[in-house]
């Protein structure tokens, strides 16, 4: 079902709609669903997406092989990729080893570095695994379902086992109310993502050898009354290799039918195989029979290698347009010498501050990217597609001392940079990064951010952490390409603290002495003008570093023209002021969060105080 055909529907379906729904299946086969291969098992069962499948089974029966069996059975069929959430597989590498030998048929010492290569590499790109020492709460893994399901296009999600979910349940909840919350939420899920979420449950105690039937589920009998499949695994023992699969609820006749099968288990490679007395062959013709045991899977060849710059883009034909006028790839846009000129005339300053002050003077005829990604507007609300992309910026301003001279080599060492260059100015350089998720895009930055800082002493340009930053045309005559660079997968949270725009005099996560309420914060511009003519007066430097400046502009913006004289009254009390630069920069600040900005004139006032406070 297309979810979006009926969600603005009236509350009672109209005739029209139905009409038109029915006449669908005219002439067409239901569905029948997706099929493992072994015609023993696709007789009684194919599962589907939209469908929550709960399968069950004592300890010891197999029921985390026979998940794998099926999502490792119905990628080799139709390439369906897999998300879990596994703690019942923990730790993942022993995980990935037996997903490894569903395919290969065999131990992964056993492969050569070729084969194994191979594997690894498949499997990483078709399974996919939550972490679940860190996340267990239900929410955050539908959360993180819906992310992968927009960045890595997964087909089933599978939760096993069902007892380690973290699920919040207030005082007046009985079990059987939550696990009926569970069950519908993941149903929706399905529904809503187009995914087929499998819930392996376990059963309430039972005696050794006794098969469970769906209603032994332990919690609940909503495990039976709400999943679309409950299937059984069990083993009499486990010793035994013949194991039954039993189908004890299929909603749909067209998905196949309650019954059951017995398949062997294949203890090297854990898949499972018809019995030979399943098999179909005459006593007299003995060649009928042939070997079922599982055969190594056949790997695609691998598709030629995309660049991580083909990507599109949006394009800006200068710092103070918000509306995109055309799209391009990212490596066009990068990989060309059309801006040769421009650069060589703007690298013609003998200083950073001449080459600064020609750039200022040229920005605006230089056009701009969002390397993150296609915005129907310039904001970060108005993301459309995200490019996997994170461009850092590393700027002279920021590294003094010398620390410039090593960024080159550092960042051709590290293997998630993709593409590294010198800015326009020839003073510093950007890097584009392939992330591991996407919508995960400022949790990576603050990692990279920390990274870089604690571990080579360079800092970064925080407005890069902004989706929607910009990046300026520039030329390089040797920069640094790596099409195959690796995704950067690490995240880090903003601290949790009250943000600074929100600050106000009754907060009390600071403790502060006698001298310092002497600049509370307050959020009116008098006040502000007040703290003005103080800063100058005492000789106070104010906002000193790019960052500080740089939210200070954004800051005193919100109060539009009004901000731009007490910006540059700030700005002053520095030795790095510039009248020309200081106006264009409020210029473009202004421009570009005029919509979309999350800061306060509580900002300015902290912005001061801080400064008070360090110079009492």
């Amino acid at each position: 079902m297309d979810i979006t055909k009926i969600q603005n529907l009236p509350p009672v379906l109209p005739e029209g709609f139905l009409r038109e729904s029915l006449s669908g299946l005219l002439g067409h086969k239901l569905p029948e669903g997706y099929k493992t291969g072994i015609k023993e098992l696709d007789d009684i069962c194919r599962f589907d997406k939209e469908r929550l499948i709960t399968v069950t089974g004592i300890p010891g029966s197999g029921k985390s092989e026979y998940m794998d069996f099926i999502t490792t059975s119905l990628n080799k069929q139709y390439s369906l990729k897999t998300l879990y959430f596994s703690p019942e597989n923990m730790p993942v590498e022993f995980h990935l080893d037996k997903l490894i030998r569903k395919f290969t048929c065999k131990p992964l010492h056993e492969l050569t570095d070729e084969e194994r290569e191979t594997a690894v590499s498949y499997v990483l790109n078709n399974f996919f695994f939550i972490n679940c020492y860190d996340v267990t709460k239900l929410g955050d893994i539908l959360r993180y379902t819906e992310e992968m399901v927009l960045e890595k296009h997964i087909d089933i999600l599978v939760i096993d086992p069902y007892n380690r979910i973290d699920v919040e349940q207030s005082a007046t909840d009985i079990e059987t109310q939550y696990i009926s919350r569970i069950l519908d939420d993941l149903c929706r899920l399905a529904i809503k993502l187009h995914i087929m979420v499998f819930l392996v449950a376990h059963p309430r105690k039972m005696s050794p050898g006794q098969r469970p039937t769906a209603y032994d589920i332990n919690g609940s009998a909503h495990f039976f009354n709400k999943s679309d499949y409950v299937v059984i695994v069990h083993r009499e023992n486990r010793a035994e290799t013949e194991t039954t699969i039993a189908v004890d609820k299929v909603k749909f006749a067209n998905y196949g039918q309650i019954g059951e099968c017995k398949l062997e288990y294949d203890r090297v490679s854990g898949n499972y195989f018809p019995t030979m007395m399943s098999l179909p062959f005459d006593d007299d013709d003995s060649d009928f029979l042939e070997d079922t045991t599982p055969k190594p899977f056949v790997f695609p060849k691998p598709e030629a290698a995309k660049s991580p710059l083909d990507v599109m883009v949006s394009m800006y034909p200068g710092v103070t347009d918000t509306t995109s006028k055309e799209v391009i790839t990212l490596k066009d846009f990068l990989m060309t010498d059309k801006y040769k000129d421009v650069a060589a005339l703007i690298r013609g300053g003998s200083t950073p501050e001449e080459r600064h002050d020609i750039k200022v003077k040229n920005k605006v005829s230089l056009p701009c990217v969002t390397p993150s990604g296609l915005f129907s507007e310039r904001s970060g609300k108005n993301l459309t597609r995200h490019s996997g992309l994170l461009c850092i910026d590393i700027d002279l301003n920021d590294n003094p001392g010398g620390v410039m001279e090593k960024v080159p080599s550092l960042l051709a060492s590290l293997p998630y940079v993709a593409y590294a260059s010198k800015s326009i100015t020839g003073d510093g350089y950007f890097a584009i990064v392939p992330l591991e998720h996407p919508t995960h895009h400022l949790e990576h930055y603050l990692a990279i951010e920390k990274e870089f800082k604690d571990e080579y002493g360079i800092v970064l340009d925080k407005q890069c952490k902004d989706v929607c930053r910009l990046r300026f045309a520039t030329y390089d005559e040797n920069p640094y390409f790596n099409p195959e660079a690796t995704s950067y997968y690490k995240e880090c949270s903003e601290p949790a603290v009250v943000k600074e725009e929100k600050f106000t005099t009754t907060t009390s996560y600071v403790s502060r002495s006698p001298k310092e309420t002497e600049y509370d914060v307050t959020a009116s511009v008098a006040d502000l003008d007040k703290k003005i003519v103080e800063v100058k007066q005492k000789g106070i430097v104010v906002a000193d570093d790019y960052p500080s400046w740089q939210r200070l502009a954004m800051s005193l913006s919100t109060l539009g023209e009004e901000g731009r004289e007490r910006f540059h009254e700030i700005s002053s009390t520095s030795t790095k002021y510039d009248k020309t630069e200081c106006d264009q920069f409020y210029t473009d600040t202004y421009e570009r969060y005029k919509d979309n900005n999350k800061y306060t004139l509580r900002t300015a006032h902290k912005i001061l105080n801080d400064a008070m406070k360090t110079h009492v």
